[in-house]
């Protein structure tokens, strides 16, 4: 065994050497580059044969796929919008049947559950007695699931009774609410309208200050066997809230001017919807870079809602604008603005602008003075 390993060794040490003994440096860098392209075209098939056993691998797959892949059409008849679009946008089998991990089992079950679907897709509108026929058939791959929908008698309101209670009984804005509940007595149910209604109520108490007002009653009985439904709302209005101090940390604008701007007074009604539009409001000036207004509710006193504005100054008053273009009337035009936003602490702006053109060259000056009702009311 010694002496075979040592005969091999002696066979591979001369080529070996004779490698070496290559007199040219040429010769050397052919032999590699030989090398280089062998060991490339080595690896460049193993690639290929390796996609195309993938390539087929994908095809077996996409064959199998198509084998059990299943399309489902969907069609319903005897409803119009709105119902037909909900029905539509709740029928679970409409929802997925464009998946492509649906089997049939899945399609049957679907199936099943269609009418417990549309019954729920139909109530909301004021028909919970629908009769429903459904069917399904297939054909090769293909099943066409097929519901005819008679909607029956809708519910009607039998009883329709709405009370306001507590401070806010005799209250205009929630009184006009309640006026105009968007449901009466003899209409078809509809919980969307139902729902619209409670929205309305509760969000004028909390326009007119009554920050706790709550419903104490709230109910819809529904009666299947004679399409019925009684509804009867009881809405606590609580006591009324109203805009207590109002501190503003700020020495940008005189006093007297900001509270101008005030789209309230100390003691209306309070209303956080008239905080957002004091913030618009002031922000429209251009007069601060930050406008923070914060009513405290929670640190209301006798129901006074202390409310805090603070405004950040500008950090550049001047502001320009350069522009350019051309035009028949003017031919090549070069155009700067300048605005300063706030000249003094009595709300005064200055405006400027330069227009040189080819033809006609302009130059104006405006001078701004709040008057008594600064957002509409300007010289």
């Amino acid at each position: 065994m010694y002496l075979k390993r040592t005969l091999q060794m002696r066979r591979f040490i001369p080529e070996f050497s004779t490698f070496y003994t290559i007199p040219s440096s040429f010769f050397r860098t052919i032999f590699f580059c030989f090398v280089f392209l062998l060991l490339i075209a080595v690896t460049t098939c193993a690639s290929v044969a390796a996609l195309d056993k993938g390539k087929a691998a994908t095809e077996a797959t996409d064959k199998d796929k198509a084998k059990t892949e299943v399309k489902v059409n969907v069609t319903v008849t005897g409803i119009d919008k709105p119902l037909y679009e909900n029905v539509m946008a709740r029928l679970t089998i409409n929802l997925h049947k464009d998946n492509e991990r649906l089997g049939p089992k899945a399609v049957k079950r679907l199936h099943r559950q269609a009418k417990a679907d549309i019954e729920s897709a139909l109530a909301p509108f004021g028909y919970y007695n629908p009769v429903i026929e459904s069917k399904l058939a297939k054909e090769d791959n293909v099943f066409s699931a097929t519901y005819t929908i008679d909607k029956g008698v809708p519910v009607i309101i039998n009883n329709l009774a709405i009370k306001v209670s507590g401070s806010g009984e005799s209250n205009e804005q929630l009184l006009s609410v309640k006026s105009n509940f968007p449901l009466s007595k003899d209409d078809v149910l509809d919980q969307s309208l139902y729902e619209l209604g409670k929205n309305n109520l509760m969000y004028a108490a909390r326009s007119a200050g009554f920050l706790d007002a709550t419903f104490t009653e709230r109910s819809l009985r529904i009666n299947r066997e004679t399409n019925s439904a009684d509804i009867r709302l009881v809405l606590d209005s609580g006591q009324q809230y109203v805009f207590g101090e109002i501190s503003s940390a700020q020495e940008v604008l005189e006093q007297d001017l900001l509270d101008r701007y005030l789209p309230f007074r100390q003691g209306d009604p309070y209303n956080p919807a008239k905080l957002f539009a004091l913030q618009a409001i002031l922000y429209r000036t251009d007069y601060f870079d930050r406008v923070i207004v914060k009513g405290e509710p929670d640190d209301a006193q006798n129901l006074n809602v202390p409310v805090t504005i603070k405004l950040t100054p500008p950090k550049h008053l001047n502001k320009y604008k350069l522009g350019g273009g051309y035009a028949t009337d003017t031919g090549i035009r070069g155009k700067i603005d300048w605005t300063n936003r706030l000249l003094n602490s009595r709300g005064h702006k200055i405006r400027g602008s330069l227009q040189l053109a080819e033809y006609e060259s302009l130059v104006s000056l405006s001078y701004e003075i709040p008057r008594s009702n600064p957002r509409y009311n300007k010289l």
